[in-house]
């Protein structure tokens, strides 16, 4: 709203501002309304995405298959998926095998922790970052290859992937977080390119299968705590590089890579203390029984038993009219049943149900009941 300003100078500020206000909105409106337009959520199959600016991202998977290929295109617009989520795939017990598809460019913080029996991932060579926890828990995990078109990946990305045995970094990665390999106690060796320049608190502790981590002259910083509790490490480094001077400094053994072999021996350095990584995604709850749904005028009453997980934050519900698209409706964690109103006549509908729990500012979703189907809504 435009206020009225006394004085010819102010009048002649007041109409300048006009002017520019109509030619700001002259170039810049068809776009914000397109924009407006496309900013919002929604469920395709066993995805939940979310839209911006004609871009989807995977926002959650509700599905109980093993093996999945996340689609590249979702949605009734065929909108181009570009990201994995936050969360999107988090304690997908059942997932062993996922390919993420060539339209992603980022997967988000926590995308695929705590799948317990994930073995195998493709990751395109469109991906460009790695969220921190991405990969933690994964407990099944025994290789993966990240392309070199990946920059970033985040802390604790792999931590406590104990059956993970062999992992490439990127060229175009510059620093290893902290706590990035943590508890990966069946890793055997790394070598580091050359573009890194740094390694992070803790970056590869407990690892207790490693043998051998090649470090580049590039690397000017390697926290003091990096290597703890690898017993038979030796680190590979360079004649007169700071990797030298750590492995010195903090009594790690270590071989020249540009001289012959020497056996250094090793100082225990003293009272070393690891800190305790950050807390991880809560589990998720457990699959609720399949609930009741009993009719009436317009309206259906959806019953279900109490979580038999402790500390639930709330439910969800969702129905549909059979065969179309789901619509959702959340409710607290006290409640066991929700009347769904202004429903039409005549048709039969479907309605499933599950829990969810906060923790940390993360959210845990727990597996979908069996889906029920009502009997024809009254008039």
């Amino acid at each position: 709203m435009l206020m009225f300003i006394k004085g010819k100078r102010d009048k002649w500020l007041c109409y300048a501002v006009v002017v520019a206000m109509l030619l700001t909105a002259a170039f810049t409106l068809p776009f914000a309304t397109d924009t407006a337009e496309e900013a919002y959520a929604d469920i395709y199959g066993d995805y939940t995405y979310e839209v911006l600016e004609g871009s989807a991202t995977i926002t959650g998977y509700y599905g109980d298959r093993d093996s999945i290929d996340i689609p590249s295109q979702i949605g009734e617009n065929n909108y181009p998926v570009k990201a994995i989520g936050d969360s999107a795939f988090n304690s997908r017990y059942s997932l062993i095998n996922v390919t993420i598809p060539s339209s992603v460019t980022s997967i988000g913080d926590y995308a695929f922790s705590s799948c317990s029996k994930l073995a195998s991932v493709i990751i395109p060579d469109s991906v460009t970052s790695i969220g921190e926890f991405a990969f933690i828990g994964c407990n099944s995990l025994i290789n993966i290859f990240i392309p070199n078109s990946v920059t970033s990946i985040g802390e604790c990305a792999f931590y406590a992937c104990i059956s993970l045995k062999s992992i490439n970094i990127p060229t175009g990665v510059t620093s290893i977080e902290g706590y990035t390999f943590q508890e990966c106690s069946s890793l055997i060796s790394m070598t580091i390119p050359s573009n890194v320049t740094s390694i992070g608190a803790q970056a590869f502790v407990d690892c207790s299968s490693l043998t051998s981590v090649t470090i580049p002259n590039s690397v000017v910083s390697i926290a003091w705590n990096a290597f703890l509790s690898c017993p038979n490490l030796r680190l590979k480094v360079y004649s007169g590089s700071y990797a030298q001077s750590y492995a010195i400094e903090n009594g790690v053994p270590y071989d020249l890579i540009d001289a012959p072999v020497v056996v250094y021996p090793v100082v225990t350095p003293a009272a070393p203390t690891v800190q305790p990584a950050p807390k991880a995604a809560p589990a998720a709850p457990k699959k609720l029984a399949a609930p009741t749904a009993k009719v009436g005028k317009k309206q259906i009453k959806i019953t279900w038993k109490k979580s038999a997980t402790k500390g639930i934050s709330g439910y969800e519900v969702q129905y549909r009219i059979v065969g179309k698209k789901w619509a959702m409706k959340k409710i607290g964690a006290k409640a066991t049943s929700l009347t769904i109103k202004k429903l039409k006549p005549g048709k039969r509908y479907e309605v499933r149900v599950r829990a969810l729990k906060k923790s940390g500012g993360k959210t845990a979703y727990g597996a979908w009941s069996k889906t029920i189907k009502s009997g024809k809504v009254k008039r």
